[in-house]
């Protein structure tokens, strides 16, 4: 079957041809041929070839029997159910090139050279632009035919660009387009947001499958702490099991978080407030473990050990430092770790359920 695969074009692109009646996404197609051919195909070379028949033009290499056509409802509802997935999706943002990367296969668009080029572990040029803004628009097109319908289990977003770079803008109107025309929300286990921005934190979480979403990342650029408690309180939110906020988080909101199984997080805590949030944690039906780094702390180690009672360090708990009981009967495992350089304190807390 490779062989045919490989070396007769009229079954090459026959097979392609299937997949476009199928509504199979084009990445998704393309790794089946490349199982198929048992070698890596040019991904541009496929795309091309995937998009000619999708616009309905049969006029290539292969006399097609059939002729594409709109299908049934009740076959486009059975296509549309079927379930193409991806490990990992990531999409990268620097002033000269974007990429993307689906399950370690990598696509560059460079805007200086106007290269695009792909590959797995080896990248090759694949394709010549004539403009920088070419490169972009070919980008922006593969994401439209790669995320139809797909289901990633980690969808991760990066930016390092400046303000002023109308790039990631446009990017998330692209995404925006997907989202209306898969008629539904994206299909996504875990979502990790690094944006230089915090425009579209909220827009793009709105846009998740409530159902599928189970842990969130937000990177450090975060500049107004507001966005994660109005995040918080979307619908998107609800199923959360993990949260990872790589900022400095209100307290208000360190405490929302008991409801969730695990979090890690940045936060600045007075005596009383640790006192309140080690209440928070031991009532919680949900909690299972956190990690909280207080830089620049207020709080210390010797502070934490006297309001929560602590006392000496003992035998290890599971890798806890010290195991807490509470008045409620709850028991929690708590280590702290103090750095102190130039005046300030560093503390870290690591906080389990017994």
């Amino acid at each position: 079957m490779s062989h045919h695969f490989r070396e007769n074009n009229e079954v090459y692109q026959g097979f392609i041809l299937s997949q476009v009646i199928l509504e199979t996404p084009c990445f998704e197609a393309y790794k089946m041929a490349c199982r198929l051919r048992k070698e890596d195909i040019s991904y541009r070379d496929f795309e091309y070839i995937y998009m000619q028949f999708a616009g309905g033009h049969t006029e290539l290499d292969v006399v097609v029997p059939f002729v594409l056509r709109k299908v049934s409802k009740f076959f486009k509802e059975a296509v549309d159910g079927t379930t193409h997935h991806c490990k990992k999706f990531k999409m990268l943002v620097v002033p000269d090139c974007f990429q993307l990367t689906i399950d370690g296969y990598l696509v560059k668009y460079d805007f200086e050279s106007n290269e695009i080029s792909s590959g797995h572990e080896q990248i090759v040029t694949v394709h010549f632009c004539q403009n920088s803004f070419e490169a972009f628009e070919a980008a922006m097109t593969d994401i439209k035919v790669i995320m139809k319908n797909l289901t990633i289990d980690w969808l991760e977003i990066f930016d390092d660009i400046d303000d002023d770079n109308d790039t990631i803008e446009l990017l998330f109107r692209v995404l925006q387009e997907v989202h209306e025309e898969n008629l539904r929300d994206f299909r996504v286990t875990k979502l990790s947001i690094h944006l230089a921005t915090d425009t579209h934190h909220i827009p793009l979480s709105a846009m998740m499958d409530s159902s599928f979403l189970k842990e969130v990342e937000l990177g450090t650029h975060l500049s107004d702490n507001q966005v994660v408690p109005v995040l918080f309180a979307m619908d998107q939110w609800r199923n959360l099991e993990n949260v990872v906020v790589r900022m400095s988080v209100p307290f208000d909101f360190l405490v929302m978080m008991a409801q969730l199984k695990r979090f890690e997080v940045n936060a600045l805590l007075t005596v009383k407030e640790a006192q309140q949030l080690i209440q928070a944690l031991s009532i919680s039906d949900t909690f299972v473990g956190c990690k909280i780094t207080c830089y620049d702390s207020i709080l210390t180690a010797t502070e934490l050990a006297r309001v929560v009672n602590l006392g000496e360090e003992g035998d290890k708990y599971d890798g806890f430092s010290h195991r807490v009981e509470l008045d409620n009967g709850a028991a929690l495992l708590i280590s702290a770790e103090q750095e102190e350089e130039d005046g300030e304190i560093d503390l870290v807390l690591w906080i389990r359920k017994a």
